[in-house]
């Protein structure tokens, strides 16, 4: 918390004099970069994405801006995704959360659903986590669907990192040994994809 920008007796104040710290603070130091950037333009929007910790931020991150009433940012905040994220806050929080990222339109995922230190485990225990992890979650529902109906395929399309995540999802498949799901998978589409790396992360 305090990396983001946590003030020690004062919580999250609205403002902050930059002035008073020797390094910039980093949610407000952001927000202020993000502010005038969204001024300039009414038509874009942002995502906000980290890694193990950094996905702890990131989603601490709308919370702040929910705090301090920053409505107008929540709405043109586009999604939330992170990789590897540990639990972050109690049930009351993820319950605020849930309530201020919908009202708002925003998409949260704890992408895909590498476990840290576990990598990805074939199944995992979804209780032990705050919001549905994403890849076991889609998976569970695609083999409900299609075990209703023999005769149905899926394709998976999404734009930009979405398009990444609809890549990486048929890997998980061919790691588990998902055979019978890699039938069915019609084919793979993807807008403005960024580059895959040229290993995934373990931890």
């Amino acid at each position: 918390m305090k990396a983001l920008g946590l003030q020690k007796g004062e919580g999250w104040p609205k403002e902050i004099k930059q002035d008073d710290h020797s390094h910039p603070v980093a949610y407000y130091t952001i927000k202020d970069k993000l502010r005038n950037m969204l001024r300039k333009n009414e038509r874009a929007k942002f995502v906000l994405t980290g890694h193990i910790l950094g996905g702890a931020l990131a989603i601490i991150f709308p919370l702040v801006f929910a705090l301090h009433e920053e409505e107008w940012m929540l709405k043109r905040l586009e999604g939330v995704y992170t990789f590897g994220q540990p639990r972050v806050g109690d049930e009351k929080l993820v319950e605020y959360m849930k309530e201020k990222l919908s009202s708002n339109g925003v998409n949260f995922m704890k992408t895909l659903g590498i476990q840290r230190s576990e990598g990805w485990p074939k199944e995992i225990k979804q209780e032990d986590h705050n919001h549905p992890v994403a890849y076991y979650t889609m998976r569970d529902k695609l083999k409900d669907m299609l075990r209703r109906n023999e005769r149905a395929k899926f394709v998976l399309t999404r734009h930009n990192l979405g398009g990444a995540l609809a890549i990486v999802f048929p890997l998980v498949l061919v790691l588990h040994e998902e055979e019978g799901m890699l039938k069915r998978l019609e084919g793979v589409y993807t807008f403005g994809q960024p580059d895959e790396p040229d290993e995934l992360p373990e931890d």
